[in-house]
């Protein structure tokens, strides 16, 4: 099946990845779908008989076939450093913010993008869970913010930072959307859904 990597965190997906039922066999960025003739956004490429192309950067093939694809391990370089690694206000994890920057020398959980998951390797890493708040996505939040509110823009409800990973901050952040809530003192950050893995041990 072809797909958006965005359904590794989809209720009835993400098990059948973490127990490799089901696999990413491709997700290259430079892929190119063919589109109507008609339609003009995103066109990477028109051929010689005029046919338009456009490359869809998070789409990826989920598949169950055997293939000959070898995942290599990914080469880590990083220097772990807690001040470069914060650690989850409400995840047992350190985060993670690209796959370069996966430290070599923390053995502990870490949450990475879910981009992660087209350069999954179960010989180096296991899956442990995803960030969405739900037990059934085997990653249980350590807490729950209390009356949770959107400080920037328009006020409104931050049910997002019980669904989410999220860093507490002692500033606001320069860029993006934070929150407050009740229970706590400072700042939220909530990020986009991370995948919690662990190094196997050698």
């Amino acid at each position: 099946m072809i797909g958006s990597l965005n359904a590794v965190g989809y209720r009835d997906v993400f098990p059948l990845i973490k127990s490799r039922q089901i696999w990413i066999s491709s997700n290259n960025p430079h892929q190119r779908f063919r589109i109507p003739d008609d339609y003009d956004i995103g066109v990477t490429r028109v051929d010689s008989d005029g046919h338009k192309y456009a490359t869809i950067g998070n789409i990826a093939w989920f598949t169950n076939i055997p293939t000959e694809r070898e995942f290599p391990n990914l080469a880590l370089t990083a220097q772990y450093s807690s001040e470069k690694y914060p650690h989850y206000d409400n995840y047992d994890a350190i985060n993670v913010n690209k796959l370069s920057e996966i430290p070599c020398d923390y053995d502990g959980v870490m949450g990475v993008p879910v981009t992660f998951i087209a350069k999954y390797n179960p010989g180096q890493f296991k899956i442990l869970g995803i960030t969405t708040g739900s037990d059934a996505f085997e990653a249980s939040p350590t807490k729950k913010y209390i009356n949770p509110v959107r400080m920037t823009g328009t006020h409104k409800g931050g049910s997002s930072t019980n669904t989410s990973a999220v860093l507490l901050l002692s500033e606001p952040p320069e860029d993006g959307a934070y929150y407050a809530a009740d229970n706590v003192e400072g700042f939220l950050k909530v990020l986009y859904k991370r995948i919690l893995i662990q190094k196997n041990k050698p």
